[in-house]
């Protein structure tokens, strides 16, 4: 259990990992001459490809495709040398493709298209989650593995239903027989073609995915505890109820539109510590600027960034480059590597063990939005702490109790009766919910519970608000944030809602009028419609926003509806938060308390990080930002502060039972430990 004294040893979340992506060429390599060179980056756990597409170890099943370049036992010699230099050792595996030569032998392994067609890419066809290859063959790859070496760890690259290739070119929903008899099995239903969310067949698909991929974790975790490895973890990219360790990436592609998300190595780890204390997150900042340019790296800025968002949301530090050091084109990265490396192995007993102090829950969506990301980065810049909540265990992080002032729906549309009876617990405990965009309109059951604490009667239908705006002008003790505007533009959805009594309404809708030629310009008038409604319980409030601030933030990036959000959210707390500053919103700030290591001492940590250095397009080296204020309120009294960056003390002040630093010049990052 973390926070406990009998931590698995991955448990204690100071992993510095490199992952050189090999080639099947790479197979004639040094194996020792790569663990010398993780070493010197400061590593303390190297992961190499180890079995699936290609065998990097000589192995002796007929249908495990073996790399030619292979000369000895490179996966032997790279997990003795490994532990020689007390590293650990993680296999990376990938089941999801194998090699063509199987493919007459072996069809009913494959993926087959809705055209009936399979996925050759560059001599590897993409193999069903549901054929016999995943599902037996590849336990047998796994136990060779285990049964041949000491290995400490293990990585699945791509695993579950997959419909993409590497030019990401989507190929459909698998229709192998395998599928086709086991959903028809589960369902007694045909095996839908068309990912249709409207479609209940295709609901019942994304159930059907999640219980397969489900039992095929639980196979291989029951394959690792039948052979006495009930203590290795687990890794993959996303959560599961059989991982451990939760492998983000934090990329770019150049196909994606701009701007880039700056706080991506921020959510990735904060969505997943925040959300499960049974699992670790090792976020990797992946080095190539995309699938399409393996061998240019992003800019050295960028990857700063991503380590010290790492280091500030609790993770460990995780780097992959394709291929061998040695031959790499671009090498720009490799000092920030070993500099930050460094720095987290100097100071890893204050690093991985975090606590967030959290004043707000910001639920994280089934299904990742803009209007999730949009009040993400809201929150970010206005040094708002909070956690970022998986959906799925919204209600055991309330019942915990982490004190949260504000737990924030942004466009959930359904909850289960769990979470609905746990967010009615709380809200009557004095926590305020704060519901956005169509957020619990998606069922009857979820419609009552809106009518139930926000006081919304009725929602009669969605406006295209294109062209109208928002009056702040008639509540101004709540919109402090405007003494000289009236009316804010709005777009995308706003919803027609009827209110019952109680609730206090504001930011009133006006309708679109006319936008041309100038000299027609107006008609635009007041409705009964309003952006806001709060309904007051006890110490707390229920705020309703029926419509898409958090997505035209996101889309847009007009402080002004940032400003009506935070107006909102000060109004209901009465700007009663954990963290005050005058630092400006290109400050990441991020607090929190570090988990009891059984040394007997509190303490308590502050992240700084400058991301002044990014434009929207580009990351580049940060300004200095001077004079920055910082109040940490309600920490009681602190005896001791000292910075990891400088190693020197830090002066701060007491203001009862607030702790005040005066940061005189920050430059990229800072991290004060305080006793």
């Amino acid at each position: 259990m973390r926070g406990g004294f009998c931590l698995k040893w991955w448990e204690k979340n100071n992993f510095r990992l490199i992952q050189n992506n090999l080639r099947e060429t790479d197979a004639s390599a040094d194996a020792a001459h790569i663990v010398d060179q993780a070493e010197v980056f400061g590593a303390n756990a190297l992961m190499l490809n180890t079995g699936g597409v290609v065998a990097f170890y000589p192995t002796e099943l007929k249908y495990h495709y073996k790399s030619p370049w292979l000369k000895g036992d490179f996966i032997g010699d790279a997990v003795k040398k490994c532990h020689e230099r007390g590293m650990k050792f993680f296999a990376r595996f990938d089941m999801s493709k194998a090699h063509e030569s199987i493919y007459p032998n072996k069809p009913s392994w494959f993926y087959v298209s809705p055209q009936g067609k399979t996925i050759n890419y560059n001599g590897m066809i993409h193999t069903c989650i549901l054929g016999e290859y995943q599902q037996e063959y590849s336990l047998k790859i796994i136990a060779e593995v285990l049964d041949r070496y000491p290995i400490d760890g293990m990585y699945f690259n791509m695993f579950g239903f997959v419909t993409k290739d590497y030019s990401n070119t989507y190929h459909g929903i698998c229709q192998c027989d395998s599928c086709r008899e086991k959903f028809f099995e589960m369902y007694g239903l045909p095996l839908p073609k068309i990912e249709d969310a409207a479609d209940p067949v295709f609901q019942k698909y994304l159930e059907f995915k999640r219980i397969i991929v489900n039992n095929t974790w639980k196979n291989i975790r029951t394959l690792l505890d039948s052979k006495g490895f009930e203590d290795m973890p687990i890794s993959t990219s996303t959560a599961n109820p059989y991982i451990d360790i939760v492998r983000p990436e934090s990329n770019t592609e150049i196909h994606r539109p701009y701007p880039l998300w700056q706080y991506s190595a921020s959510e990735n780890c904060q969505s997943i510590e925040t959300t499960w204390d049974d699992k670790i997150v090792s976020n990797i900042s992946i080095n190539a600027i995309g699938l399409d340019y393996r061998f240019t790296g992003v800019p050295t800025a960028d990857t700063k960034v991503r380590f010290y968002q790492n280091i500030a949301a609790g993770s460990g530090l995780d780097f992959c480059v394709i291929g061998m050091f040695d031959d790499y084109p671009d090498r720009e990265n490799f000092k920030v590597v070993k500099e930050i490396f460094n720095f987290h192995k100097t100071n890893e007993q204050y690093l991985g063990r975090l606590r967030a102090k959290a004043d707000v829950m910001l639920v994280k969506p089934n299904a990742l939005t803009d209007e999730y990301l949009g009040i993400f980065k809201m929150l970010k810049e206005e040094h708002i702490q909070f956690e970022a909540t998986h959906l799925s265990n919204l209600a055991s992080r309330i019942n915990r109790g982490h004190g949260y002032k504000t737990v924030i729906l942004p466009n959930v549309p359904d909850l289960d009766e769990e979470q609905r009876e746990v967010l009615r617990g709380a809200a009557d405990r004095g926590m305020s919910i704060v519901a956005t965009d169509r957020s619990l309109i998606g069922s009857k059951e979820n419609a009552a519970f809106l009518s139930e604490l926000f006081g919304a009667k009725r929602v009669q239908k969605t406006w295209d608000a294109r062209w109208a705006y928002i009056d702040v002008s008639e509540n101004r003790e709540i919109y402090k944030s405007y003494p000289e505007r009236d009316w804010l533009f709005i777009d995308g959805n706003f919803a027609q809602v009827n209110y019952g009594d109680g609730v206090e309404l504001s930011a009133r809708f006006i309708s679109a009028g006319r936008f041309g030629p100038p000299e027609k310009c107006g008609g635009n008038e007041k409705t009964d419609r309003f952006a806001v409604a709060i309904k007051k319980n006890g110490k707390g409030s229920f705020v309703h926003m029926p419509w898409q601030v958090g997505w035209m933030y996101q889309k847009y990036g007009y402080e002004c509806h940032k400003r009506l959000f935070v107006d909102v959210l000060d109004h209901i707390v009465d700007s009663k938060w954990k963290v005050k500053t005058n630092a400006p919103i290109n400050v990441e700030i991020s607090t929190g308390k570090l988990e009891n290591d059984g040394s007997g001492r509190t303490e308590n940590i502050l992240h700084v990080l400058n991301l002044s250095g990014y434009n929207g397009m580009t990351f580049f080296p940060p300004n200095d930002i001077h004079d920055i204020k910082i109040t940490l309120t309600g920490l009681g009294r602190q005896t001791k502060a000292r910075s990891l960056v400088s190693g020197k003390d830090v002066p701060f002040t007491m203001d009862g039972d607030d702790v005040v630093f005066e940061i005189e010049k920050l430059g990229i990052f800072e991290s004060i430990v305080m006793e």
